[in-house]
């Protein structure tokens, strides 16, 4: 596969990218960000202290050799004990600083995940719905974590280079100027075939993403508890697995394709390095064979011909790896730095409390940002403030849409949506979905204790709140969590240990707990009832009726025996309100609602 180039914007920044990434490093933990700068600037000269003692130990061993006296004996003694002490400090540096960038690979890559958490909660919803933006969401996701230490790493080690660089050539330069000439040739060809390499591997990455993503589906299908029943009833795991290492094969061609040439690149520049390197050291070795150097010297020289060429080695490497991190940093800031369409208002109206008027939706027209048509088309409704309004319809028709831009999860295309005349979107988002309890047709069976599973409806109040026993009684779910072996504080789910797990129906009545227990004026049933037998839901609707009393209420359900007590019965069709009014006037109309209620009523004479 070409490579093809970036997106646009991924390149462009990238100094700015790692200044950013420098930036969380040191906020993260500005005392081990400063450890390991002395450490590693510590680290930079002692191996040329040592290159020096390591010199002078040789000359005087030339020169005693024959007529050792016991000055010199002393005098060499200081040496070796000046070179160990020397080496073992290098030695502990290395530990502490190892020390130290593990520590801070473990708090910087907290950093990095709260930051994600964070936004991953804030960006609006239909980033969920957008591939682009997931594939966006798994490369910041792979890479992030350990990639703004590193970056700091690699930045302390190219001042550690630079450091060590200067010195190494400084030595070279007395030998001569030709040296630090061939000490390039030595060094750079393997690391501008690392860059090129870099370069193509982060651009294929966004071409590799999707395929990544698409094998990280099918493998959670046949490991994931929620396909676990079909896979086997259906006979699919072999598919799934066939599927699976077809993607992984490609992905493994493609890499190995890029891996052998850039192996047989490499191996071209490590000639030229080794050419150079050992051409030098001949040519010294020569000098030293006439006596024209010393033994010293050439000793010297050769440790700092291949420390020099260790230290360039090791400079350019840490800016290629600086390179990289910028590259692939670049999209975990692009998911950072992603806008929110439904926006805080700058100065946010007060909340309306209690609802005196009501809502209504005045003109509203709605697309999804993924698709071409609208859902909504120019709605108008009211819902009068502690009335019961229920929505019907076919699927598609836009109930739940309607429901979404009530809680603000979008903001509409056209129109507004008012409560007690103020636009939603002049209210603190928060503030308003503080008012709305909702239990959603897609509820979430949260593997955590009983308490907690109702307790997460409103979590401002404190988890031994003797509400949660009430909220569990109202919704019929008092009779099967008094049957469990720990009650309230059971684990539910069965991701972790001990944990139980329930029925579809039992985890409906937890999720209608959670609603009743968030004590909002706007209360919210999407489908409340779908997995739920016919008495369980009648007990349910006795109750919610209670619940219900005071509270403006939107009802969306296609059990029509359920809605039938509404104040006001709204049937949508293709996104627009067709028929509006009470049961006996829907069905005195003989239109829509009538012919849905016949049809349910035949299954019942």
């Amino acid at each position: 596969m070409e490579a093809k180039a970036a997106p646009s914007g991924q390149n462009d920044d990238l100094l700015g990218v790692l200044q950013r990434a420098l930036r969380m490093v040191w906020q993260a933990s500005p005392r081990l960000a400063s450890a390991q700068l002395l450490v590693i600037t510590a680290q930079a000269t002692l191996p040329l202290l040592l290159l020096y003692l390591t010199k002078l130990i040789v000359d005087t061993i030339t020169v005693a050799i024959g007529n050792p006296t016991q000055d010199m004996a002393r005098h060499l003694l200081w040496l070796v004990c000046g070179a160990g002490a020397a080496a073992l400090a290098y030695a502990v540096l290395s530990e502490l600083a190892l020390l130290i960038s593990d520590t801070q690979k473990w708090v910087v890559s907290d950093k990095v995940n709260q930051l994600l958490h964070e936004k991953s909660i804030a960006v609006d919803v239909d980033f969920y719905e957008d591939p682009q933006h997931q594939n966006t969401f798994h490369r910041a996701q792979a890479e992030a974590a350990q990639r703004p230490t590193q970056v700091l790493t690699d930045l302390l080690r190219t001042v550690r280079g630079a450091m060590s660089l200067i010195g190494v050539m400084g030595l070279l330069w007395v030998f001569h100027w030709a040296f630090l000439v061939l000490l390039m040739l030595a060094a750079l060809p393997a690391v501008f075939v690392r860059l090129k390499y870099d370069r193509i591997r982060f651009r294929l990455g966004f071409d590799w993403t999707p395929i990544e993503r698409k094998a990280w589906y099918f493998q959670r299908v046949l490991v994931d508890k929620l396909f676990a029943k079909e896979v086997r009833l259906f006979n699919l795991g072999p598919h799934f697995i066939r599927r699976y290492r077809e993607l992984r094969e490609q992905l493994r061609e493609e890499q190995w394709s890029i891996a052998t040439r850039r192996c047989a690149s490499m191996i071209v520049a490590e000639l030229v390095g080794v050419v150079a390197s050992y051409g030098s050291f001949a040519f010294v070795a020569y000098r030293a064979l006439y006596g024209q150097l010393t033994i010293g010297d050439f000793v010297l020289f050769y440790q700092a011909f291949q420390r020099g060429r260790d230290c360039l080695h090791d400079l350019l490497d840490a800016v290629g790896n600086l390179h990289e991190h910028g590259l692939f940093l670049s999209s975990f800031y692009k998911f950072l730095d992603i806008p929110k369409r439904v926006t805080e208002p700058v100065r946010p109206r007060p909340v309306a409390q209690p609802i005196r008027h009501g809502i209504s939706f005045d003109h509203v027209s709605f697309r999804y940002p993924s698709r071409e048509d609208d859902v909504l088309h120019d709605l108008s409704l009211t819902i009068p403030a502690g009335k019961m309004v229920a929505l019907v319809g076919k699927n598609g028709a836009g109930k739940t849409t309607l429901v979404k831009l009530l809680c603000r999860l979008y903001d509409p295309t056209s129109g507004a949506i008012f409560i007690d005349g103020v636009d939603l979107r002049q209210l603190a988002t928060r503030s308003l979905q503080d008012m709305i309890a909702i239990v959603p047709q897609d509820y979430v069976p949260y593997c955590a204790t009983v308490r907690e599973n109702i307790w997460f409806g409103n979590v401002d109040l404190k988890p031994v709140d003797q509400r949660i026993g009430e909220a569990a009684r109202l919704a019929g779910a008092e009779a099967f969590i008094q049957k469990l072996d720990r009650g309230y504080e059971t684990s539910l789910g069965t991701a972790f240990d001990n944990g139980v797990d329930l029925s579809i129906g039992e985890w409906q009545k937890m999720a209608i707990a959670r609603a009743f227990f968030r004590d909002a004026p706007i209360l919210i049933l999407d489908e409340p009832t779908s997995n739920l037998d016919a008495h369980a839901e009648h007990d349910v609707f006795q109750h919610f009726r209670k619940v219900a009393r005071g509270r403006t209420t939107i009802v969306i359900s296609h059990r029509l025996s359920i809605v039938r007590d509404a104040d006001q019965i709204c049937v949508l069709e293709h996104g627009k309100i067709t028929e509006q009014g009470s049961h006996e006037e829907l069905t005195q109309l003989g239109g829509a609602y009538a012919r849905m209620f016949e049809v349910q009523a035949n299954y019942y004479r």
